[in-house]
């Protein structure tokens, strides 16, 4: 069965649980949590599952569901055989496996990806009370330069990831909003696999540490007060 999503799905560890749901390594620093009235079945440690990305409305927090198939939709799908595609295969079924189709970015180029990233960043700097020196924005990494990437169309991801980039980059500016891109340095891992964590697709901390740097020195001049 083929599905497509209206907004993004991922694949994460899970590396704890706590009285209010379960924490998921999304690569960073921070953990992301699945509350458990968002899992269909208790989800265990050291597991991976697909998990979709939402902003929940009480705490304005981005959280996660392991209950995808609430978030799917079938109508729409305009494919002709022989066409390619990227497939997340994630359930096993009666005739099969199902699979999501498409799902970089939610399925959508990135003019498709602008409006929703332009309600994400105003939200933003509501939350900071408009101080937008209080915030900056990262730019996305790029995963195909991963072991992980090898097997897909490198230049392709390189240029979906570039064209989304470039929207959050004028966005934000537009704002008055820092960017930082680090996406040059996730291109490194290319000839430098040190860069990549075990897992083969997520930074490691030694990428995390040139990220740092690149950022350091403006970040540590905002005033928090």
């Amino acid at each position: 069965m083929i599905y497509l999503l209206d907004r993004i799905v991922s694949l994460y560890s899970l590396i704890g649980d706590i009285s209010l749901g379960a924490f998921m390594d999304m690569g960073l620093v921070k953990q992301l949590l699945v509350p458990y009235s968002e899992q269909p079945v208790k989800m265990e440690v050291g597991e991976w599952y697909v998990v979709f990305c939402l902003l929940d409305e009480q705490t304005d927090r981005l959280i996660a569901s392991a209950m995808i198939e609430d978030f799917m939709f079938t109508e729409g799908i305009d494919f002709e055989v022989g066409d390619e595609v990227d497939v997340l295969f994630y359930k096993k079924s009666d005739l099969g496996m199902n699979a999501i189709v498409n799902n970089q970015f939610q399925g959508q180029d990135a003019n498709g990806f602008r409006p929703e990233f332009i309600g994400i960043l105003e939200k933003s700097i509501e939350l900071v009370d408009n101080r937008k020196e209080r915030l900056f924005i990262v730019s996305i990494p790029d995963w195909g330069s991963s072991p992980y990437g090898a097997p897909y169309d490198r230049e392709k991801i390189s240029k979906e990831i570039d064209d989304f980039n470039s929207v959050i980059k004028e966005e934000s500016e537009k704002r008055g909003v820092r960017f930082f891109d680090v996406t040059t340095i996730s291109r490194r891992a290319l000839t430098n696999t040190d860069l990549i964590a075990d897992d083969g697709l997520h930074p490691s901390g030694e990428m995390y540490r040139l990220w740092v740097d690149k950022i350091i020195e403006v970040i540590s001049q905002i005033d928090f007060d």
